[in-house]
């Protein structure tokens, strides 16, 4: 997730840099890299090299937007799942406690004690 927002951030930072100095951008040596491995002069226009950034920066926050989303599920998921679990030995622990012990406590014992008396 961190080296996700790393990316994200160096890429507005890219961003903002190629709004406020065009000219500089298209004569950096990466920019010119790019320009030969993709074998394009389409970049080598500023408002074309704008809108390419720009789509590039929105599909890598939606990306990592995405990915955010998918492991805070997972996480929420996994959490549920353990819950249930101890809820389910909670309460099964609960109900084979005899019945008189039940009559005989306090049910808001059960809230501040760590364990039952058998």
């Amino acid at each position: 997730m961190s080296i996700g927002e790393k990316i994200v951030l160096g890429s507005i930072a890219f961003f903002a840099s190629v709004i406020s100095d065009t000219e500089r951008v298209l004569q950096s040596d990466y920019i010119l890299f790019v320009m030969n491995v993709f074998d394009s002069q389409w970049l080598s226009n500023s408002s074309n090299l704008i809108i390419c950034i720009s789509i590039v920066v929105v599909l890598l926050v939606a990306s990592k937007n995405g990915f955010q989303a998918l492991i805070s599920y997972w996480n929420i998921r996994y959490s549920a799942i353990v819950e249930d679990m101890f809820a389910g030995k909670l309460l099964s622990g609960f109900l084979q406690i005899p019945y008189e012990w039940h009559l005989s406590q306090n049910s808001a014992n059960y809230i501040f004690t760590d364990e039952i008396a058998e």
